[in-house]
Order: C-alpha cells, then sequence, then structure tokens
C-alpha cells in the first residue's frame, strides 16, 4: 500500500533526500547502507541478535531465563544510525518512520520463512501514550500486517506504569514487569501462533512478559518480531 505522504512527498524517510524517490516509504539505498543489519547464518533464536559463539544462544541470551518463544528476529544493531531512526521515530515525534521500519522487518521475516496466524504489538502505558500520542510497536506491527496478510490483533493491555522499564537493571525490570500484561477479552488468540512485535530487543524482560501472558491465555506458539538489538559483547554485565 503506498501511502499519501510518500506521493506528496517522495523523498527518503530517513534523510529526506530526493536523490531516490521512495514511492512506497522505504529508505533509501544510502539509508540502508548505513544500518548493520543481522547476519541470518549466526542469528540467535533467543533474541534475534548476533551468536558468534558455540553455544545454541548469544552470552547475553544465556544469562537470561528461558524465553518462551520459539524464534526471535532483529532486524538490525541498535547503534549509529540504527539507533538514531529508533530516536527519531520514539522521541522526536516521528511516526511516519513506521513504515520504513516496518518495510524492513517485513523483508527479514519473510526471508527467515516465519509465518504467524495473528501479530500483536507490546502495548505503551496509558501515561506513556498519552506522552507520545502513539504507540511505536503497534504503528510497527500494522505495517508489517499490511506488507505480510497477516492479521493485525490488539490482543495485550498494559497497566499503568510509573518507572521506565529501560532505566532498570535486569532483576528490577523483570521484577516490575510482573503481571502488568493482561490478555484482552474477545482477543481469539487460543489455539493462534503470533508474532509479538516491538521496537527494541534490550534484555527482553518485557517481551518475555507480554509472550507469557499470551501463552497463558491460550496461544499456540509465539515468535518475537523487533526492530533493533543491541550489540553484546561476552563480557557485557
Amino acid at each position: 500500500m503506498i501511502s499519501l505522504l510518500s506521493i506528496l512527498h517522495p523523498g527518503c524517510p530517513g534523510c529526506d533526500s530526493e536523490k531516490y524517490p521512495s514511492v512506497d516509504g522505504s529508505l533509501c539505498p544510502e539509508c540502508r547502507s548505513k544500518l548493520k543489519f543481522f547476519d541470518p547464518a549466526i542469528r540467535c533464536p533467543g533474541c534475534g541478535g548476533e551468536n558468534r559463539s558455540s553455544a545454541d544462544l548469544c552470552p547475553q541470551c544465556m544469562k537470561e531465563p528461558p524465553r518462551p518463544w520459539q524464534q526471535a528476529l532483529s532486524v538490525f544493531a541498535y547503534q549509529t544510525a540504527g539507533k538514531e531512526l529508533i530516536r527519531r521515530f520514539k522521541f522526536a515525534n516521528s511516526p511516519e518512520l513506521a513504515r520504513p521500519l516496518g518495510i524492513l522487518a517485513a523483508e527479514v521475516l519473510e526471508d527467515a520463512g516465519i509465518s504467524a496466524d495473528m501479530i500483536v504489538p507490546v502495548p505503551l502505558s496509558i501515561l506513556r501514550y498519552c506522552t507520545r500520542s502513539y504507540n511505536q510497536a503497534a504503528l510497527l506491527a500494522q505495517i508489517i500486517s499490511s506488507q505480510t496478510g497477516i492479521p493485525f490483533c490488539n490482543a495485550l493491555h498494559r497497566k499503568i506504569s510509573f518507572r521506565h522499564q529501560a532505566s532498570l537493571d535486569r532483576k528490577a525490570r523483570h521484577k516490575g514487569l510482573q503481571n502488568i500484561f493482561s490478555v484482552r477479552r474477545r482477543a481469539g488468540i487460543t489455539g493462534k501462533s503470533i508474532l509479538l512485535v516491538d521496537d527494541v530487543f534490550t534484555t527482553g524482560a518485557t517481551l518475555a512478559a507480554a509472550a507469557g501472558k499470551l501463552l497463558a491465555a491460550g496461544a499456540a506458539s509465539i515468535s518475537v518480531l523487533t526492530i533493533a538489538r543491541p550489540l553484546w559483547s561476552v563480557k557485557s554485565k
């Protein structure tokens, strides 16, 4: 689906350059070249990032509780150009970046051969939604849905939280997310395979809490798709 914005302003949504007109709202080749895409040959199934170790999971995932999903995908590394795109998308009132980022995510999903019965975004609390005026994960999920044909379902509700999870350490993050999500009535997830979508995969605690609720409510399986994942060194804490 071609957006009206891309017709009226055909420049790249990432850099505004009209050197490569973007009819479908995707990033130009120069913007794409600045992103560090994860190599599927060394993808960690726990987080979607790189796994250069000999273990099944990357060193960071080995530190975490068992993941409640079958597979995780992440599009690019959360650094330099990728980090700036995410920052603009979330904090600079740029919801239009959902389209190019969602297009990239749909490409990665297709290349990985992963499908699902429905796409579910990780919800924001009402306080954060009022501050930002949009849920970036929901916008991404809607674009991915339009690109892939997988139905979008806003199945999760998030209770009010007065602490920003990104500012917490690993233990506090897991504890703070206990029972923060609930599954909406009549979401229709029983027996369904679900693709859970968020913008950034940090420790995975938020995604794990959301996935756990979906499974407890009857979902058959969960896969995770995020746009960005930090690059961790083996010694990272």
